[in-house]
């Protein structure tokens, strides 16, 4: 009770009944205001305030990463980019033979290993700097490469003569697949994207020997306009301004 503007507490007990149960309603509401802001937080993508920016570096966000729902991978990408072009342009003949995982910095709810946030988003972001060359990976030019299932196209698959088993195998699956997804993200991405063999595995059948996908690959290198992964180191660099 207020008296002359001042709280004066009951002398009954029975009487803070009342006012204690309210202030547990209180606090109960104010509980379950926090938790629908929690779950909102989960459920929608983080505000611009958090956006990642892009134009300080010497390289560019792919098509698939800057379609992500979240700036979460775009944050970890990057760091992740940026350690990775440091390493590479401080080496002193312009090579990486090895690549450390450990530069790949993951939090627990991106959904990525360090190996594949290196593969799928890390590698193809670096690729796309000036004077990098990821050796490891695919690239297509559009120009030079035939349409997929086109004649031309068609015409160079014919030459692979694969075997019955290693159709049947996934071999051949693999192939179309490979060179259906290569095309795609190479037209997502204005007409350059590299990518890497374990990022286009995942294009093609579920179960699939290694000595059938390393067939597959083989092949899809020999169409025109393919280039794939060559031996040395897995990365270099050429200063674009010498």
């Amino acid at each position: 009770m207020l008296y002359d503007g001042k709280f004066i507490p009951p002398t009954d007990p029975v009487s803070f009944i009342p006012m204690i149960l309210g202030l547990i309603e209180s606090l109960i509401d104010r509980r379950d205001d926090d938790d629908k802001n929690t779950q909102m937080g989960i459920m929608t993508r983080d505000s611009d305030d958090d956006s990642i920016e892009w134009s300080n570096t010497p390289f560019e966000p792919t098509a698939e990463l800057k379609g992500k729902t979240s700036t979460q991978i775009e944050h970890y990408t990057k760091r992740g980019a940026t350690r990775l072009y440091e390493e590479l342009t401080a080496s002193r003949d312009g090579q990486l033979k090895e690549v450390a995982t450990s530069w790949f910095d993951v939090g627990s709810v991106i959904g990525y290993s360090p190996t594949g946030l290196y593969f799928r988003e890390v590698g193809p972001v670096v690729a796309t700097a000036p004077g990098v060359t990821w050796n490891a990976g695919f690239t297509m030019d559009l120009e030079e490469a035939p349409t997929f299932k086109s004649e031309a196209w068609k015409d160079m698959a014919g030459e692979f003569q694969l075997s019955k088993r290693e159709a049947e195998e996934g071999a051949e699956s693999m192939i179309l697949c490979g060179y259906n997804a290569l095309e795609k993200m190479t037209k997502r991405n204005d007409g350059f994207r590299a990518v890497h063999p374990t990022e286009l595995r995942a294009h093609g059948p579920g179960e699939l020997d290694d000595r059938y996908f390393e067939l597959a690959t083989q092949c899809l290198a020999e169409f025109d306009g393919v280039h794939g992964p060559t031996d040395g180191p897995a990365w270099s660099y050429v200063d674009p301004t010498d």
